[in-house]
């Protein structure tokens, strides 16, 4: 090989290797979550249809590179969970919208993959109560991992010495009527939880507000006694306080709720489950919102930014106009995610 055809060679190599960092650039889901602050990672953005190429909705909520929060555990979700790096070790809690297949699919899968977490503290789940028709969370966790259930590989997870290393921790949030349920939070944030209508379905709406403080910065020996020799300050480092953030998660209910609006005030984000396109039936408005709604919810509450998830075969391929409508509305940014993708508060 001359040296001519050497160079080219070499000039095509570095043509691709640009190519392929810009690809990389403007596919935020090519990369993990910052590793400072608070983070929301879409971990689904589709539904149930097998052939829109996406996981179901479900969420990760992350504080300094640690995902403390799971929203939802649609089909598909266990394996972005993976995807992510993210460690089961670090969760707090799994928050169920709603005990449907949607949001509870990779469930089994997620537990079942946990036996070499080496986690040592319950894990807890949240969700709605049930109806007459409805399986509340509580009843829905017993049964799946009840000895005669349709997981009994997986019942070991009640024993208190089992191969998982933890249990579980079920609790049923009241979803009827218009009182909000805070009864779940650590020294970094407060979950509170509304009931939402889809349609007969017991269904809730999530809010997490943030508020902490970073660890002070670690010092060595040898900055520590550098400091003493040009220092009189005897007092302890700083650590960095966080203002107050809050993220709503509203996956999935119809009609413009003035309890919901007042939950869901003053948020940085709310995540929707856009199903719907304008201009649906009055059936399938009892179980989601149109765009025209989620634009007026969201100037309303005075929310940042919105998220659009849980998109499918309805809204697919109509996002210029979703975002047309809602933009009359509301002038924040509008976000369609895909899987993985992430972003910052």
């Amino acid at each position: 090989m001359n040296i001519d055809h050497l160079n080219i060679r070499l000039v095509a190599a570095l043509v691709v290797g640009i190519f392929f960092c810009q690809e990389a650039l403007v596919h935020p889901s090519a990369y993990p979550c910052g590793r400072e602050g608070i983070w929301i990672q879409t971990l689904g953005s589709g539904d149930l249809d097998i052939k829109d190429d996406r996981a179901a909705e479900s969420y990760l909520v992350w504080i300094d590179n640690n995902a403390v929060l799971l929203v939802g555990a649609g089909e598909g979700s266990g394996t972005r969970f993976s995807e992510t790096g993210a460690d089961l070790t670090t969760l707090d809690a799994i928050l169920l919208p709603r005990t449907s297949v949607a949001h509870v699919a990779a469930l089994p899968s997620l537990i079942g993959s946990s036996r070499r977490a080496y986690r040592e503290r319950k894990l807890t789940i949240l969700g709605p109560t049930g109806s007459d028709t409805v399986l509340s969370t509580s009843e829905l966790i017993n049964r799946m991992f009840d000895p005669d259930g349709p997981y009994p590989e997986l019942a070991s997870i009640s024993d208190v010495t089992n191969p998982f290393g933890f249990t579980l921790r079920t609790q049923d949030v009241l979803a009827v009527g218009s009182e909000t349920w805070k009864e779940f939070g650590t020294n970094q944030y407060l979950v509170s939880a509304l009931p939402v209508r889809h349609r007969e379905a017991p269904t809730l709406a999530w809010r997490i507000d943030f508020k902490y403080e970073t660890p002070a910065p670690t010092t060595t020996e040898e900055e520590a006694e550098n400091e003493r020799d040009w220092s009189m300050s005897t007092e302890p480092a700083k650590s960095t306080v966080y203002s107050d953030y809050a993220i709503v998660f509203a996956s999935g209910f119809g009609g413009v709720s003035h309890a919901f609006i007042k939950f869901a005030m003053d948020a940085d984000v709310i995540v929707f489950s856009h199903a719907l396109p304008e201009g649906a039936t009055s059936r399938a408005r009892e179980n989601f919102l149109e765009p025209k709604e989620i634009g007026e919810i969201a100037a309303t509450a005075d929310v940042r930014f919105i998220i659009l998830g849980g998109r499918g075969w309805r809204t697919f391929g109509r996002e210029l106009k979703t975002k047309e409508i809602i933009e009359k509305s509301y002038d924040g940014t509008i976000i369609l995610p895909d899987d993985l993708d992430c972003w910052g508060l």
